[in-house]
């Protein structure tokens, strides 16, 4: 399994937001899945430019943070 760091995750995000392109589209530029950015979107929708940092993982409800232990590998 491929693995993204959070520049990466922030640069994809902001393509989708900023160029007015699908994200389906901007996911298939990428190579990535568009669910894994429609993920990506969500965290940031969520918790803005810290959406990738470990601040964002600690502010999480355990049972969301079960859910991304399992997915990461912290």
């Amino acid at each position: 399994m491929k693995t993204f760091d959070k520049e990466y995750k922030l640069m994809a995000v902001k393509r989708v937001k900023e160029s007015g392109k699908p994200l389906a589209e901007v996911a298939r530029e990428l190579d990535l899945s568009p669910n894994t950015l429609h993920g990506w979107m969500s965290k940031f929708g969520k918790h803005g430019e810290n959406a990738f940092s470990v601040v964002a993982i600690c502010m999480m409800p355990m049972k969301n943070y079960a859910n991304y232990a399992k997915k990461s590998s912290i």
